[in-house]
């Protein structure tokens, strides 16, 4: 798979702030994976041209952030003229593996003249730069994103959304399931109403249960009560028939006759 990272390459004194900006910008485009700097934090005892050339094995774009300082503080001379010079050391090797350069000017630097240049470097002054504005800092930072994915850089896959068109079935299906309790609760209710209003079934005349005494119950002791036919009835309201009759007894009355008693018929 060809290399796709990005390369920053910046001065420390120079332009950290603006390389560290820049880099939180890229990286959510590209991803941090893809983002190489900070080649100055080598471990002791490696071997710095050999860092840097793994390093720009895996990038097809070197970023050189160049600011007011780039080729060094007043009173230092340019620095970009030392043999061991850090920035020096990794822009000549992009430039020698034809990785693509762009300067990028930060805090109103001027790009590189290429009389101030050297040798190793002079390829640098014949790039074009990208400049970053305070002033409109994230449209330059996406303007230069999109130039780097021109060059094949990769950007970070954009996740997969749903389709709307399944959020309306969801939705639709989530309404008519509602529809569907509410049809079913109105089924219920207006049958239990109508279970409520059906008019009440006539009560089957059923035979009157009797009150009163029994028949032979008797209602009075044996007597002479006076002359009475045996067998005589008339209305008694303590018996269940209504009626009582007259009921001869085994003892006789002092003036003749049977003594008799009432019981109900």
């Amino acid at each position: 798979m060809a290399a796709s990272g990005i390369f920053i390459s910046y001065r420390r004194q120079d332009a950290q702030s603006a390389a560290g900006r820049l880099a939180d910008g890229l990286e959510h485009r590209f991803g941090k994976a893809q983002i190489f700097r900070d080649v100055e934090t080598i471990q002791p005892g490696v071997d710095f041209v050999e860092a840097i050339e793994k390093a720009l094995s895996a990038c097809s774009v070197m970023l050189v952030v160049i600011g007011q300082r780039w080729m060094g503080d007043a009173g230092e001379g340019n620095r970009l003229h030392q043999a061991n010079d850090w920035i020096r050391l990794e822009v000549a090797a992009a430039l020698k593996r034809n990785v693509r350069v762009i300067p990028v000017l930060v805090e109103g630097a001027p790009p590189p003249a290429d009389a101030d240049l050297p040798e190793d470097l002079k390829a640098l002054a014949r790039r074009q730069a990208h400049t970053l504005s305070d002033e409109r800092w994230d449209y330059d930072v996406q303007q230069l994103a999109a130039a780097l994915e021109s060059t094949g850089v990769r950007p970070l896959p954009v996740p997969k959304q749903k389709p709307k068109s399944s959020r309306l079935v969801k939705t639709l299906a989530w309404i008519g399931g509602v529809m569907v309790v509410l049809m079913v609760v109105g089924a219920v209710t207006e049958g239990l109403n109508q279970d409520s209003h059906v008019p009440n079934s006539p009560v089957p005349n059923l035979p009157k249960r009797a009150v009163g005494l029994p028949s032979g119950t008797p209602i009075s002791a044996c007597g002479c009560w006076g002359y009475v036919n045996p067998g005589a009835t008339r209305p008694n309201p303590k018996c269940a028939s209504g009626t009582g009759v007259a009921a001869p007894c085994p003892a006789l009355c002092p003036g003749g006759g049977y003594q008799w008693q009432e019981k109900c018929i």
